[in-house]
C-alpha cells in the first residue's frame, strides 16, 4: 500500500466518499449543486449573492476540517512514534 492511503484501500476510500455524500444530502440538494444553481439561474430580487454566500461557507467549512485534520494527524504521528 501507498504511504499515500495509509493503510486504507483506495475502494473504501471511494466508497467512504459517496457514502458522506449521500448522507449529507439527504432532503435537500448538496451545496455545490446549490451554488451552481443560484450563479446560473435568473437571480430573484434581494437574493444576488447566494451561491458566492454559498460557496464562502463552503470554503470556510473546508478551511476548518483541514486545519483540524491536521492538527490530529500531527497527535497521532507522535503516538506512532
Amino acid at each position: 500500500m501507498s504511504p499515500a492511503t495509509n493503510g486504507v484501500r483506495p475502494a473504501a476510500i471511494a466508497w467512504l466518499g459517496a457514502r458522506s455524500a449521500a448522507s449529507v444530502s439527504q432532503g435537500s440538494p448538496i451545496v455545490p449543486l446549490q451554488i451552481s444553481t443560484a450563479l446560473t439561474s435568473e437571480v430573484v430580487l434581494g437574493k444576488a449573492n447566494v451561491g458566492k454566500a454559498l460557496a464562502l461557507g463552503m470554503i470556510i467549512v473546508v478551511a476548518t476540517v483541514m486545519l483540524l485534520y491536521a492538527l490530529v494527524q500531527r497527535r497521532a504521528s507522535r503516538w506512532v512514534k
